[in-house]
C-alpha cells in the first residue's frame, strides 16, 4: 500500500467504492518496553430529534460514553471476556465430536460463525452489494434461517415476522427490505416468484427448531404498513 511505502497517511476520504479505515501510529520502544492501543470501531444511533448537539455539529454524546466504555485496558479485556462468552454461547448449542479435527473446526466454529454473519449482514457488506441501495434479500433471509434457526430462535421469530410484514395481499412480496426501516423495496426488480414460498420453508425450520406453533396465529400488516 502507497501509505506504508510513504510511511505517511494522507487522511483522504473515499464514498461508495471500496474504502478501508487504517490507523497510523509511530511508536518509539526501548528494549523490553510494551506499549498498548485500544482501537474502537463502533455505531451509535440518534433519534431524529437528538440528532444535532448544535447548527451542523453531530450529537456526539453516545458515541463518546461508547468510547468512555472502553477507555482502561482492563475494560478491553473485560469486553473481549463478554465477547467470547457470547460466542461460546452460541456455537455449544451444536457441535460434533468426529476424529476428524479440520472436520470438527468447520462445523463447531466456521460454518456456525459464518452462518450468523450472514444473518446479520445478509451479504450486504460484501463487495457484490451496496448494502443500503439493496437492502436484504427476502429469500436471501429466509434462506439464511434454515442455518442459524438453532442458535438464536427468538432472533430468528423476530426476524420471520419482519419478512413476513413486507408482503402484499396477493401473497407476493418485495423481494427486498430495509433492515432499520423494515421497509420494503424493488431497487432491483420484482416478481420473483419463488420468493414467497421461502416465507414457508422458513417458518417451518423455526416451528421444527423450536415445536412452537404460535407464530402461526401473530398478525402484521401488509407492505410494512400499520
Amino acid at each position: 500500500p502507497e501509505v506504508v511505502l510513504t510511511d505517511s497517511a494522507t487522511n483522504s476520504l473515499a464514498s461508495g467504492w471500496s474504502p478501508i479505515g487504517s490507523h497510523h501510529v509511530k511508536v518509539d520502544l526501548v528494549p523490553g518496553e510494551e506499549k498498548t492501543f485500544v482501537f474502537i470501531l463502533g455505531y451509535v444511533e440518534n433519534p431524529r430529534d437528538e440528532k444535532w448537539a448544535a447548527h451542523g455539529i453531530i450529537n456526539k454524546a453516545k458515541a463518546h460514553q461508547m468510547m468512555a466504555e472502553f477507555k482502561e485496558n482492563n475494560q478491553v479485556e473485560e469486553g473481549l471476556a463478554r465477547l467470547k462468552s457470547y460466542w461460546d454461547g452460541l456455537l455449544r448449542k451444536f457441535q460434533i465430536e468426529s476424529g476428524d479435527q479440520k472436520l470438527n473446526r468447520m462445523v463447531n466454529i466456521w460454518n456456525p460463525y459464518q452462518c450468523m454473519v450472514t444473518f446479520n449482514m445478509s451479504r450486504s457488506a460484501s463487495y457484490f452489494e451496496s448494502g443500503i441501495g439493496r437492502g436484504m434479500g427476502f429469500r436471501d433471509s429466509n434462506q439464511d434461517l434454515l442455518s442459524f434457526v438453532h442458535q438464536v430462535p427468538a432472533r430468528a421469530r423476530q426476524r420471520i415476522l419482519e419478512i413476513a410484514s413486507t408482503q402484499f395481499e396477493d401473497g407476493s412480496a418485495y423481494h427486498q427490505y430495509q433492515p432499520l426501516t423494515k421497509k420494503g423495496n424493488n431497487a432491483i426488480g420484482s416478481g420473483f416468484n419463488d420468493d414467497p414460498l421461502w416465507l414457508i420453508v422458513g417458518t417451518a425450520a423455526y416451528i421444527k427448531e423450536t415445536g412452537e406453533f404460535a407464530i402461526l396465529d401473530e398478525e402484521v400488516p401488509f407492505d410494512s404498513d400499520p
